[in-house]
């Protein structure tokens, strides 16, 4: 009896290796749209969800890992697309749905590959993160959060 026990248990931890590793090696975020100011000091970073549960955006830093100015979360659901600002609370960039990041989670089926799936769903969403800063932003880095586990994204922006 107590033989089955241990192979039940070692069954359930090698399980839980093999999932924690492919979750690991196949992080869910899709990038899918890059663009800066000519000052180059606001970028917008589009992103997809590919996975199979929601992610939670945790934090976002620039160049060598310092806190942006200013990072919100943009969500276009009427195919507007993204804006690239250098100001989040001008009337322009308020009509595209700038959101504090805290306040975001990603749901499944945002990537651009299922947006190309679904051209007819006229709801789709699609997210971006976009940053402001006092120098030239060339890297952007996305912490975030997927079934529990922490992942960090490197965005390299221009050359």
């Amino acid at each position: 009896m107590k033989k089955k026990r241990w192979i039940f248990a070692l069954v359930i931890v090698i399980a839980a290796v093999g999932f924690y590793s492919f979750i690991k090696f196949n992080p869910p975020i899709e990038i899918n749209t890059l663009g800066m100011s000519q000052s180059q000091k606001s970028v917008v970073v589009g992103i997809g969800n590919t996975g199979f549960s929601k992610m939670k955006i945790l934090n976002v830093s620039v160049n060598n890992n310092e806190k942006p100015v200013e990072a919100k979360v943009q969500v276009s659901n009427d195919f507007k697309g993204l804006v690239i600002t250098e100001d989040f609370h001008s009337k322009e960039a308020r009509e595209f749905g700038f959101t504090n990041i805290k306040n975001v989670t990603i749901p499944t089926k945002t990537s651009f590959s299922e947006r190309e799936k679904d051209v007819d769903n006229k709801n789709y969403e699609i997210y971006g993160i976009s940053a402001l800063h006092n120098k030239a932003i060339h890297t952007v880095y996305i912490k975030y959060r997927y079934l529990g586990i922490s992942f960090e994204e490197k965005v390299s922006i221009g050359s």
